[in-house]
């Protein structure tokens, strides 16, 4: 099989090395990459043992994902900042992805070229750029790389169920959820694929020429299997949860029912991006506020169809496992239990749409033998869709060449976006800066105020309109911005960053005691901030100097 199979995965690595080669001249984005990266001290040290000892008890970015925070200080230790080097590793990291897809297919089938497709498809696939030309999403190509690596070790455990192989696959477990806590359903589906393509199942799954020599049992022995690998997954959760407790939105924020019809309808818009992938942006709006009773109702028909069909189409078990593990690998990422501002992000579907491309290629197959379509026909239908893929995954990479181009990309394909509108701005606000050592140009002001427009309680959006006040003299206007956004900041970082604009501005108007108020409240909030602590001390720079001033000009 190796001999055989150096081809087809030498072509998954130039396919995916075409699509993705211009990521070598990009620098890190402004957006997650300073807290993986380009900002993070720990990081930047490389692999020594105070970063080890750092990434096993950190939850930085609300995560706690060590092997990730040890995959980024590796590429510091070899490459220390050079941002081209760090996309290569992801690519290389994502091409290996695709290697293993087509082996482990090709190994768990016995279809070698239905395997090279579906690998080839999920290596160019633009859905898959936003978590491979991304440096701070190397924690989603990271997980899935050592998800695979579990899967192979349960096939290989399949075999020969022995305890030293099954220790193996839960070593892969722990690096997987180490990495990313995306994968915490990799119990369901190693359950999932007992019943195809294993075909472990004892009275549900039988074998055939095409399965794999494992011996079958009956399905709660299956289960009971599991159990183990269960509660790794459970106390994952647990931490993830425990990391990410500033990160979640309060349910009053977005209640349980717009995230309910968010989650409908993401499930039924992801599989229409899969199939037409044009306007895919790095930022997309919650929208469950804004969908009607019929949008979601038939989003809900769409699901509820479609599962009947599948679950009816019993000589075809791949449509059915395909779309379970959709269904089912999406659901940490949904959004039931909501995380960020995000409704929707394109990097949820890396794992997920696997299924999607494998029930796919296989039913498209299917057809093809009893159509009686020749190997030549299929062979150009597979170049074009993949060359359409490549060409469409090359452009969308081009989007990740700057900050601004992946903030107007995610702008131009999301209407009504906040976020997008802060981060456009404050590009152009910094970019302007640079170049005029203008404050804050009306170009960015717009942008600003369309984000305080589109989210009245948008505390990063008050304080860029209060900034671009303040330099343009406003002063009282800029002092309403800040005590907005002091009032709607959602967590500490925000709420300091206001108090010290609204100290700053009290100073600047002579009013010392109410900036000292501030400061200090700021402080509160982040003991060590640099900024707050200047700004205190050169509060009492000024209090001394009027002092001195007022003590001259007494008699």
């Amino acid at each position: 099989m190796v001999r055989s199979g150096w081809l087809p995965a030498l072509a998954i690595f130039a396919i995916t090395c075409l699509a993705y080669y211009p990521v070598i001249h990009y620098p890190f984005v402004g957006y997650d990459d300073p807290d993986y990266v380009s900002d993070n001290h720990s990081v930047q040290q490389g692999l020594t043992s105070a970063t080890f000892l750092w990434s096993l008890t950190s939850t930085a970015a609300s995560n706690w994902h060590p092997l990730t925070w040890i995959s980024h200080a590796l590429d510091c230790e070899l490459f220390a900042l050079d941002a081209g080097w760090h996309h290569v590793s992801s690519v290389v990291l994502h091409a290996a992805n695709g290697i293993l897809v087509f082996l482990l297919l090709w190994r768990a089938t016995k279809f070698k070229w239905r395997s090279f497709l579906v690998a080839a498809v999920f290596a160019v696939h633009p859905l898959n750029v936003e978590s491979v030309a991304w440096i701070a999403e190397r924690k989603t190509v990271l997980s899935m790389f050592f998800f695979l690596l579990a899967v192979a070790a349960y096939g290989w455990y399949a075999r020969k169920p022995y305890s030293t192989r099954y220790a193996v696959v839960s070593v892969f477990t722990v690096f997987a959820l180490a990495s990313k806590p995306m994968v915490v359903t990799l119990p369901f589906v190693l359950l999932l694929l007992d019943f195809w393509p294993l075909r472990r199942v004892e009275n549900g799954s039988k074998q055939n020429e095409f399965s794999v020599e494992a011996p079958q049992r009956p399905i709660w022995e299956l289960i009971r299997e599991k159990l183990p690998l269960l509660a790794l997954s459970a106390g994952s959760c647990a931490v993830t949860l425990w990391a990410q407790k500033h990160a979640l939105k309060a349910m009053i924020a977005i209640p349980l029912g717009a995230r309910i019809k968010n989650a409908i309808v993401s499930y039924v818009l992801y599989l229409g991006k899969a199939i037409w992938p044009l306007h895919l942006g790095v930022f997309y709006a919650h929208h469950g506020s804004r969908l009607s009773l019929w949008q979601t109702g038939l989003a809900l028909l769409l699901l509820v169809g479609t599962t009947a069909l599948v679950w009816k189409a019993h000589p075809r078990k791949y449509l059915l496992i395909g779309w379970l593990w959709y269904l089912g690998t999406l659901v940490p990422m949904i959004g039931l239990v909501q995380v960020g501002e995000q409704g929707m992000a394109d990097r949820y579907t890396y794992l997920p749409m696997l299924g999607i491309f494998v029930a796919f290629v296989w039913l498209a197959s299917d057809v093809a033998d009893r159509l009686g379509v020749t190997f030549a026909y299929r062979t150009g239908a597979a170049v074009i869709l993949l060359s359409a893929m490549l060409l469409r995954a090359h452009r969308q990479v081009t989007t990740w060449e700057s900050t601004f181009a992946m903030w107007t990309q995610s702008l131009s394909v999301s209407s009504e976006n906040y976020v997008a509108e802060d981060f456009v701005g404050a590009t152009i606000l910094e970019d302007d800066f640079q170049k005029t050592g203008q404050s804050c140009a009306d170009e960015a002001l717009v942008h600003f105020q369309n984000a305080v427009r589109i989210n009245p309680e948008d505390a990063l959006g008050h304080l860029n309109v209060g900034f671009c006040r303040q330099a343009h003299e406003d002063l009282k206007g800029a002092v309403e911005e800040y005590r907005l956004a002091l009032r709607f900041a959602p967590n500490r970082y925000l709420k300091a960053r206001a108090d010290l604009n609204l100290g700053a501005v009290s100073q600047q108007v002579g009013q010392y005691q109410e900036a000292r108020t501030y400061f200090i409240d700021g402080l509160k909030l982040y003991p060590l901030d640099q900024e707050l602590q200047s700004a205190l001390g050169q509060l009492d720079a000024a209090e001394l100097a009027q002092s001195a001033r007022t003590r001259s000009k007494s008699p």
